[in-house]
């Protein structure tokens, strides 16, 4: 592998870590959000081997469930059942976030379905971007 691949692989590995750091220890079932950000730990976990290993086609695997979980999501927080631990006021921003999110979560599913490494590497980059960046406007 030559050292630009390794400099990515290791970038990614990195803002995993990040991500599962982040993730809380509060019991998920009382609040969708959290439960939401524990399935998209586990995903992208799997999603970082699978890209380091180049097993493209189990990707999509990883991320099923995960409309369900946005939709309950919604529903809590339009119900004022969830409140974003910081910038509560901005739960317009913040779906505006999401919906970014889920769009290039979609096309990463179908990158991979279509055996596109290229684009698959580079959409997996831009989400666990997304994820810090909302990360740091929502969460303390």
């Amino acid at each position: 592998m030559n050292n630009k691949k390794s400099v990515k692989n290791i970038i990614i590995t990195v803002c995993v870590c990040v991500i599962s750091g982040l993730a809380s220890s509060a019991p998920a079932a009382d609040n969708p959000l959290k439960e939401e950000m524990r399935q998209l730990d586990a995903a992208f976990k799997n999603l970082v081997n699978d890209v380091v290993l180049g097993n493209l086609s189990a990707v999509e695997g990883h991320f099923q469930g995960l409309h369900a979980l946005k939709e309950r999501t919604h529903a809590a927080l339009e119900k004022g059942e969830i409140k974003l631990p910081k910038n509560g006021g901005k739960i317009k921003l913040f779906e505006q976030f999401d919906a970014s999110f889920h769009k290039k979560l979609e096309r990463l599913i179908k990158a991979s379905k279509m055996g596109d490494t290229k684009a698959v590497r580079g959409l997996t980059h831009r989400l666990l971007d997304a994820c810090i960046r909302c990360h740091g406007v929502f969460r303390q």
